[in-house]
Order: structure tokens, then C-alpha cells, then sequence
């Protein structure tokens, strides 16, 4: 059995949250204006050793449903090999390809971004073209933007990014 609860007030994206834990499947509605503030675990002036007040904090957004499935879509590929029976088949996973593009599309702003010199680092998104999808464009980070984050620290964000799509404790409950 599963249920979908919608509030018949306002409008709602293509997104959904599930609840893969729970015996039945809640499904969630979810806003492409949801946003959550994340402070990383790293510091680039932290890690540089320049001793800061302010830590840097993310801006982290929800990736529209057609979005999320096309970045699946193309982190995993297959192909058959017509040789015969006895040759194998092969599945090339893209991995690092869907960190990349769910940190570019998943991060909203920041606060206290700052360069190794200290420079505070601009927030900046532009129009990104993605064939195969419903509005074909979505904002992401600009790729001046999007260098400035260390790729070391794409594993952490990408978690965080996904998150966002997953039914919290507290959501469950109500």
C-alpha cells in the first residue's frame, strides 16, 4: 500500500521523498524552494591554517524528479556483447560523473566561502542545458563557482545534497 500526501494549496514539482524503511511507502511532496543550511565538515581556510570566525555554510537544494533520474541515468551504462553467448556483457558505472553534477545542480548559496587568501568566493548560477528533460535547462553553479570547491570535498556534499530527498524522522511522524 502506499500513500501520497499533497497540500491541495500550492503547486508541487515533480519531486518526491521516499520512505524506503518503513513497511509502507510515504510519499512526500517536495519543493524546489525546500532549502537546508549545511556547514562541511571541512574549512578551506581551515585546512590552508588560517584561523577563522565564521565557518563556511551551504545552501543545499532538492534536484527535481526528472533531474535526479536523468544524473542516475547517466552514472550507469550498459552494453551487450553481440559476440556470442559466452562473451560478457559490461556495466561502466559513472560515479564520480553524478557527485559532480549533483554538487553543481544540489548547492543553492553559501556563506563565509572564502579562498585561500581569504577572499570571500561569489555565489554565481547560470541556465545549464540537460538533454532529456522537461524544461531541457536547470540552474547550476557557474563553473567559476563550481572550481572553487576542492573536489575532496564533493563525497560530502553529494551525501548531504542527497539527503535532501530522503524522509527525516520527524517528517515520518507527522
Amino acid at each position: 500500500m502506499s500513500v501520497i500526501a499533497f497540500d491541495p494549496n500550492r503547486t508541487h514539482p515533480y519531486s518526491l521523498k521516499r520512505d524506503r524503511s518503513a513497511r509502507l511507502e510515504f510519499l512526500l511532496s517536495l519543493s524546489d524552494e525546500e532549502r537546508k543550511q549545511y556547514q562541511a565538515e571541512f574549512d578551506a581556510l581551515q585546512a590552508a591554517g588560517v584561523d577563522v570566525k565564521d565557518k563556511t555554510v551551504f545552501t543545499l537544494g532538492v534536484l527535481d524528479g526528472p533531474l535526479r533520474a536523468h544524473l542516475d541515468d547517466d552514472a550507469i551504462s550498459f552494453a551487450i556483447n553481440n559476440r556470442g553467448d559466452d562473451a560478457p556483457s559490461t556495466v561502466k558505472g559513472k560515479g564520480n560523473q553524478l557527485k559532480l553534477l549533483t554538487v553543481r545542480f544540489g548547492i543553492r548559496g553559501w556563506e563565509n566561502f572564502r579562498n585561500k587568501k581569504g577572499e570571500l568566493i561569489t555565489f554565481e548560477t547560470v541556465s545549464i542545458p540537460v538533454a532529456g528533460i522537461d524544461g531541457g535547462n536547470r540552474q547550476g553553479l557557474s563553473q567559476a563557482a563550481f572550481k572553487a570547491i576542492d573536489p575532496d570535498w564533493y563525497d560530502e556534499l553529494a551525501q548531504e545534497i542527497m539527503r535532501t530527498n530522503t524522509v527525516t524522522e520527524e517528517e515520518r511522524k507527522n
